[in-house]
């Protein structure tokens, strides 16, 4: 599904990208007197990015750090194991997130997604930029990228969740994404399947979540209405459950 070589230009490119996220990350901590520095990491049985399986339904080992400054500015990096490329998926990201009322909040950002000493052609690593909006428990959001993981073209996703505390403890969430691709051909690309897909595909989760001797649980149903034509022949978009646990730091 995904295959290999970085050329010069576009690791040129990625460098740069990473030093002007870092200078605009500093600039914003300058002018805040207080930034909060957390961890996390976590294990889940399957690491589902969008509905897809990244670990070819392996388990999954992850973690990151983020940094949250008074004046909403946040910025951080998180890492997974995938089974693909290198093997290593590193997030970067940073954006600014406030709130209008006591209700209503809302989020703005970039991230970069990195697949570390992949040398495939074609380049894996791309960026989106991001926006939400939360009410209460519902939140709805917007991700664009100009150009996707594995140079598949623009890609739009947009997704919508409701979470509802059960009690203090105990939570349960609902989300569907719609991953809208360039054209069919980019969905098939990245598919990497010689079906031939429409240029769109419905991603959806529904999950508890609880707190228990100081650690996240989670257990998730995740799916989406690609076949396994669609999807190269494999399982990978198939519907599974997702146990997961977790340690903030």
């Amino acid at each position: 599904m995904k295959t290999e070589v970085k050329s010069p230009a576009r690791t040129v490119t990625s460098t740069l990208r990473r030093a002007a996220l870092a200078s605009a990350v500093a600039v914003g901590f300058a002018s805040s007197a207080y930034a909060d520095i957390a961890g996390n990491i976590g294990m889940a049985t399957d690491y589902r990015f969008r509905g897809i399986s990244q670990t070819d339904r392996d388990p999954q080992v992850s973690g990151g750090f983020d940094f949250t400054a008074e004046n909403g500015i946040y910025a951080g990096i998180w890492g997974s194991n995938v089974a693909f490329g290198s093997s290593i998926e590193l997030d970067y990201y940073a954006g600014y997130r406030g709130k209008i009322s006591d209700d209503v909040g809302y989020d703005v950002g970039y991230v970069y997604y990195n697949y570390p000493s992949d040398n495939g052609d074609p380049d894996l690593d791309y960026s989106e930029i991001y926006g939400s909006v939360t009410v209460g428990g519902f939140k709805a959001g917007l991700n664009y990228s100009n150009d996707y993981f594995a140079e598949t073209d623009a890609y739009w996703y947009l997704y919508g969740q409701y979470t509802h505390s059960l009690t203090e403890s105990v939570a349960v969430s609902a989300s569907v994404g719609y991953n809208k691709f360039d054209g069919s051909d980019s969905l098939a690309s990245f598919l990497a399947t010689d079906n031939d897909p429409d240029d769109n595909y419905i991603d959806w989760k529904v999950s508890v979540s609880t707190t228990w001797q100081g650690l996240g649980w989670t257990l998730s149903y995740v799916d989406t209405n690609l076949s396994k034509d669609d999807c190269g022949g494999t399982e990978l978009c198939s519907g599974t459950v997702v146990a997961g646990i977790s340690k903030s730091l």
